[in-house]
């Protein structure tokens, strides 16, 4: 009698079968070892992406792995993609790794049916069966299965074609027929089947769950799933659902029972995991060996590499500690393998140098490295600085190296290309990554699924604070666990998120890293097809550092680019080229101007929390810039740091120090622990440890380990301490002292680097402002809220902001006779090619109209959608024309020059007569320009904001007896102070706060700046309804400085209510030209009158006596009280030019 309790569960789809599978690999390995089941397999749909979690989980818990996946087969060929939306019919199979060379050859499969065959689903066929069917197991699968759905058919003789087809792939030994019962009646038919089949040809039986979930109760859940992965709606019938709720995680015995008459198809389940053999390594490393020149090894190249590097480095200057350190590093990095690994890395950056593209200083603990900074890896010079090699690379600590590298972001793809060129495109492939359901977007997804109306399902998520489950959430937000417990519907929608919140939604690309093998990268891990039709590996990035191979991020850093576009532009305009790895590092300039906190545009430096913080400071040199980077962050600041170092640095606090033997370590930071190299540095001066052992210790540290480890920590810390000659006491004071600011600690090499960036920056806009801020700009153009914010930075710093113009612009932000000419790109619908198209005409003369326009241009470049958006920014008021008439002969003109064109493949308009090019001009008919409303909402539409006036400016008047003050006079008031201001919503964001009421944070702006509001719930709760985009409001507050000053609120008032509830005076004053005569003053009055209304403004009249006498205040009676609204103050405006109207709250007389 067999021991029943022995089953192996070989067809399971965990959490990677992506939005089909719902068994997380943590639970389902728990479920196992539970059952007391001791091997396990994985096999997902059409991948293999989480089989190194699953092998690793499983081999931790004790339980035997078994590697497989269900792949898709066609009937036909992989390469075929038939044209109708429909694929062509695919069968299941389940293929599983029985020995190191079915690994293989699976991750093979995996990648060609990627690769090679997909089309919807990745798809394999027979020829990729019969040439990599070596060390595989073969299962004929579900229902879906080709065996399954010959028998179906009722074509038994096919059927036995097909698993002969099998066997001859596979080899006898290696094929299973699968026997599944879920209750579904075909079920049936195909298990008679089968038998029969495994009657007349041998092969034997065995019994499989088709696992998508853990519990039975979970084919709900798991049912919300499939809706969310079909965008379909439970309730509608026609969509993909499982019939059956038996596809759970099953136990021993009910597989037994289940399959009472085949107990041998159970049994066989342990000898198909007996078979398998499969152990993976991770101890292993795969580096690709870079290719060096006949009689040279790997070793000697860096090391001739090296000493070329140092005497262009540090040429007269080297010296025995600087040759000493390059040893060291170079013995660490060739015994721990990693020699090609820096050649790579520097021949990578070597080619981008030479070929003009932007390379950043270096980024992360590289920076510490000599060997970097001598190959031209990096350009931080680590002993000037006091950075470390074995922050860096330990060889205490096991582990890939990290070298990221910033190139230029306009040119990343280069150097992408460079490293397959080089490697070959078998060798290199992009790394994924998985997007996975947040809490937010979980409970909106299984909402539309649920189909509960949008708004309530919306009201729902944003009461999930960022960052926190939705479990922690209900226990925690009062609001949202009243609705758990009191709404049945809302409590399902969040149990039913909370169970898929977390899963593998989508698999994409990652944005930086890439990978490079030596040789084939399909012998070590699956690879696949994203949707652009670029390679990338099945595994991320972590998966692949554990299967040992070269993992580098390639990343683009926007700043680099502007850093290039600048240094091009200042030497055309002052015919000056600047090294900018080279720049004096004591310019007064760029201090000056960092001091004063004008880091606008500066990298790292922009917020308004790092002005401030700059303002504080006050740096006068590099030395003092790298620390600022180091403390504005969240642990630096929540411990005091911040104001204990500025005080100390500026003699406010007694500069102390833990101990003398410490002051040569700390003395930089004034005696502030602050960098990660620090603590490394105190461990090795107090305790006498290496520093690697000082890097184990520092991690240790911040890791804030356990209690008992600390202990031993401190022992060994105190023992060191005292070979050292220091005391006991003294050790302990010191290692209580340190432990806490370890967890503070910045890596000091990566803030040195990024202070590189951040004065080279900081350089270049102190002494050449205008082409930094164009620059700028240009980099920018694709997002219209940063343009906004640089022009209007551009205007403080006294730039003039020139409109677009087709016939002066070009397709970026350019200089123009000292001022910031506007791009023609930032323009909506016009694109870079259209650009070209008009510059190239223009090289003809300036457009002379707008049917000359079109007649010139490629139109099927620069089409009627990128005309008419060019008419709305302004950009062809150089022809002479409103708006409005450009707009209405558009069309017309378009015709022309369809017309012209289609006459001659050079119609060009400067060629045509004179009388001819006039009636061109024709074409286009005088025409009242468009109120400045509608203009400036034109403005808006293409450009994003507004560009030749703002709607605020026909408040201003209005809003004087109302507001504080204006929005661009906000910085100089102090912090604390309560402000009424005025402004249009240009930003709003609505989250939900700790106790899961709605509050927002909203941005108002007027003509001179702008400022970010805080409304918590109780003002938020009365504003709600009309707080949108776009609403001009008043808002009434106190001023906060919280990275960055904010408008705390108090209240918010529609702008036509403020001017009702706030204000009870219309005040006019009237012109002394207008007043001389008696016809003008009775018009005014008649005007007044039939503006009157019960409850209306009081009228005060400001006339001017005229020859500097001042002025006569004349309120008028009650019985003339006036309603104040648009059409009252554009009719006084156009009646009495060159009036003054605006609205206060006075103490009325009478």
């Amino acid at each position: 009698m067999p021991d029943r309790k022995q089953f192996v569960h070989l067809h399971v789809h965990t959490e990677y079968s992506l939005l089909d599978g719902m068994c997380r690999i943590e639970q389902l390995i728990a479920k196992a070892r539970d059952l007391g089941m001791r091997h396990l397999a994985i096999t997902d749909h059409g991948n293999l992406f989480g089989v190194i979690p699953f092998y690793k989980k499983a081999v931790g818990s004790g339980i035997k792995p078994i590697i497989g996946t269900e792949v898709y087969l066609t009937s036909g060929s992989r390469f075929d993609k038939v044209s109708s939306k429909t694929p062509r019919e695919l069968s299941h199979l389940i293929l599983i790794a029985r020995n190191e060379q079915g690994y293989k050859n699976l991750i093979e499969i995996s990648t060609r049916s990627y690769t090679e065959g997909f089309y919807y689903k990745p798809r394999v066929d027979y020829e990729l069966l019969q040439e990599y069917g070596e060390g595989l197991i073969c299962l004929t699968s579900c229902l879906k299965g080709e065996v399954p759905r010959t028998i179906l058919k009722g074509d038994m003789d096919e059927a036995g074609k097909v698993l002969s087809r099998y066997i001859d792939f596979f080899g006898r030994e290696n094929v299973f027929l699968e026997l599944q019962d879920h209750g579904i009646a075909e079920e049936r038919i195909v298990i008679k089947g089968l038998v029969e089949l495994s009657k007349k040809s041998g092969i034997p039986l065995v019994a499989t769950n088709d696992i998508h979930f853990l519990k039975q109760d979970d084919y709900d859940i798991h049912d919300t799933l499939l809706c969310i992965q079909t965008g379909k709606k439970k309730k509608e019938k026609d969509r993909l659902r499982f019939s059956t709720d038996q596809v759970y995680f099953k136990s021993a015995e009910e597989m037994y029972q289940l399959f009472d008459e085949f107990p041998h198809a159970c049994e066989n389940t342990l000898r198909v995991a007996e078979m398998t053999e499969l152990e993976l390594k991770f101890d292993e490393l795969h580096l690709p060996e870079f290719p060096v020149a006949n009689g040279q090894t790997p070793q000697l190249c860096l090391r001739n590499l090296c000493e070329k590097g140092l005497n262009e480095r540090f040429g007269d200057n080297i010296n025995d500690a600087i040759k000493m350190r390059l040893e060291h590093e170079l013995n660490i990095i060739d015994e721990m393998g990693f020699t090609s690994y820096f050649l790579i890395v520097a021949d990578i950056v070597d080619y981008a140098k030479k070929n003009g593209i932007m390379v950043g200083p270096g980024r992360g603990s590289a920076a510490g490295s000599l060997v970097a900074y001598v190959t031209g890896i990096t350009d931080i010079n680590p002993i000037e600085y006091g950075l470390l090699f074995e922050r860096f690379l330990n060889p205490e600590r096991k582990g890939m190296p990290d070298i990221d590298i910033d190139f230029e972001d306009e040119r990343r793809d280069e150097v992408i290309r460079y490293i397959i060129n080089k490697y070959g495109s078998d060798s290199v492939a992009q790394i994924a990554t998985f997007d996975t359901l947040g809490a937010k977007a979980a409970i909106r997804d299984v909402g539309r699924a649920l189909d509960i109306p949008f708004g309530l399902v919306d009201r729902v998520a944003k009461m999930v604070p960022s960052g926190m489950s939705i479990r922690r959430a209900v226990k925690e937000s009062a609001d949202l666990g009243e609705i758990y417990s009191g709404d049945d519907e809302l409590r399902n929608l969040l149990d039913v998120a909370s169970s898929l919140e977390g899963l593998p939604r989508h698999i994409s690309k990652h944005a930086a890293g890439v990978v490079i093998a030596p040789g084939k990268l399909s012998d070590y891990v699956p690879l696949m097809v994203d949707s652009k039709g670029e390679v990338a590996t099945q595994y991320p990035k972590e998966v692949l550092e554990e299967c040992g191979l070269l993992k580098m991020d390639i990343l683009g850093l926007t700043t680099l680019s502007l850093i290039r576009l600048c240094l091009n532009m200042i030497r055309e305009s002052h015919n000056v080229e600047i090294d900018i790895s080279n720049l004096p590092v004591d310019d007064e300039k760029t201090y000056e101007m960092l001091s004063m906190g004008e880091s606008d545009g500066v990298f790292q430096l922009e917020s308004q929390g790092m002005k401030d913080l700059l303002k504080r400071v006050v740096p006068r040199s590099f030395k003092e810039l790298v620390p600022i980077i180091g403390l504005y962050r969240p642990g630096p600041m929540g411990a005091g740091m911040i104001d204990d170092y500025i005080d100390r640095k500026h003699g406010r606090k007694k500069v102390e120090y833990l101990n003398p033997v410490l002051e040569e370590i700390l003395s930089e930071t004034y005696g502030v622990i602050l960098y990660q190299e620090q603590v490394m540095h105190i461990a090795s001066k107090v305790a006498g440890f290496s520093m690697a052992e000082a890097d184990l210790i520092r991690r240790a540290m911040s890791k804030k380990s356990g209690p008992e480890f600390m202990e031993s920590l401190k022992e060994d810390f105190e023992k060191g301490a005292k070979a050292q000659g220091i005391d006991k006491r003294d050790a302990e004071y010191i290692f209580e002292k340190v432990t806490p600011f370890a967890a503070y600690g910045f890596n000091k090499s990566h803030t040195t680097a990024y202070a590189v960036i951040a004065y080279q920056t900081a350089y270049l806009k102190a002494n050449y402002p205008l082409e930094f801020m164009v620059s700028l700009l240009t980099i920018k153009s694709g997002d219209t809220d940063k343009v906004i914010y640089y022009i209007n930075v551009a205007k403080r710093m006294g730039y003039e902001i020139l409109q677009p113009d087709v016939n002066s612009s070009f397709a970026h932000f350019s200089i123009e006779n000292g001022a910031i000419r506007y791009g023609l790109t930032a323009i909506l619908n016009v694109g870079y090619s259209a650009v070209e198209s008009i510059v190239s005409a223009r090289e003809d003369g300036d457009f002379k109209g707008l049917t000359d326009f079109c007649c010139r241009v490629d139109l099927r470049l620069v089409n009627r959608k990128c005309i008419e958006s060019l008419i709305k920014a302004g950009a062809m008021d150089c022809l002479g024309y409103t708006r409005s008439a450009l707009l209405d002969a558009l069309d017309t003109a378009i015709e022309y020059g369809h017309r012209r064109s289609s006459e001659s493949k050079v119609a060009v308009a400067s060629l045509l007569p004179e009388e001819d090019m006039e009636r061109f001009n024709d074409v286009v008919r005088e025409k009242e320009e468009f109120e400045q409303g509608e203009m400036l909402r034109y403005e808006k539409e293409v450009l994003g904001f507004y560009f030749s006036g703002h709607p605020m400016a026909q408040y201003k008047e209005r809003l004087r007896g109302i507001i504080t003050c204006q929005l661009g006079e906000i910085e100089s008031i102090p912090a604390g102070s309560n402000v009424v201001v005025a402004g249009q919503i240009i930003i709003k964001r609505q989250i939900t706060d700790k106790k899961g009421r709605e509050m927002a944070f909203f941005t108002i702006e007027d003509e001179t700046g702008y400022v970010e509001c805080v409304s918590f719930a109780s003002s938020y709760e009365k504003a709600e309804f009309f707080l949108t985009k776009g609403t001009v409001v008043v808002v009434s507050g106190r001023l906060e400085m919280n990275n960055g000053l904010k408008i705390l609120v108090n209240e918010i008032i529609p702008v036509e209510e403020a001017e009702r509830s706030m204000t009870n005076t219309l005040n006019i004053r009237v012109p002394r030209s207008f007043m001389e005569s008696d016809e003008n003053m009775e018009s005014l009055y008649q005007f007044i009158l039939s503006r009157t209304t019960t409850g209306g403004m009081i009228v005060r009249l400001y006339l001017e006596r005229g020859s500097g006498d001042g002025e006569v205040v004349m309120q008028l009676p009650r019985s003339c009280s006036i309603i104040v609204d648009e059409e009252t103050i554009g009719g006084l405006k156009k009646l009495v030019s060159g009036c003054e109207v605006w609205a206060s709250r006075e103490r009325i007389n009478g």
